[in-house]
């Protein structure tokens, strides 16, 4: 019987259950009320830990750390507006460039003022490529855009 050296790596994985992390868990199961308790104790606890105020704005800001009036004035032009349709609709880049460019041409009532043939010279694009990626844009919201 010969007797031979092996070498064997196993490799396992566990959950370890660390303090903060049953403490997360516990935190992230109180209601409201339960957790402003909570907080009051460790406060309490704690004298190095104080409780914020809540800075009141006369702009409007809501507790969540954002601003609703500057929220609402922040315009979305039409260009950014049909940007974004144009990166969900277009997953193939040459046909996202060609959108690109047909939005490029839009007029601020978003109407379609280019010609496809001068567009598609441009790009050095198929004129059917260019007919293809207007007939996506044309389904963009709001309705109408792209019309000619």
């Amino acid at each position: 019987m010969a007797l031979a050296a092996k070498l064997q790596l196993r490799q396992s994985q566990s959950l370890v259950m660390t303090p903060q992390l049953m403490q997360s868990i516990r935190l992230l199961q109180l209601t409201h009320v339960e957790l402003d308790r909570f907080i009051d104790e460790e406060i309490e606890r704690n004298p190095l830990l104080e409780r914020a105020e809540p800075q009141d704005d006369a702009g409007g800001a809501s507790s969540e750390g954002f601003d609703v009036g500057e929220m609402a004035a922040t315009i979305v032009t039409l260009r950014e507006h049909v940007g974004e349709q144009i990166a969900l609709a277009f997953a193939n880049p040459a046909e996202r460039l060609i959108a690109g460019e047909l939005a490029d041409s839009l007029d601020e009532a978003g109407y379609l003022r280019a010609d496809l043939e001068e567009i598609a010279a441009r790009l050095g694009a198929d004129m059917g490529a260019v007919a293809r990626a207007l007939a996506v844009c044309q389904t963009f919201e709001p309705a109408g855009l792209f019309a000619r």
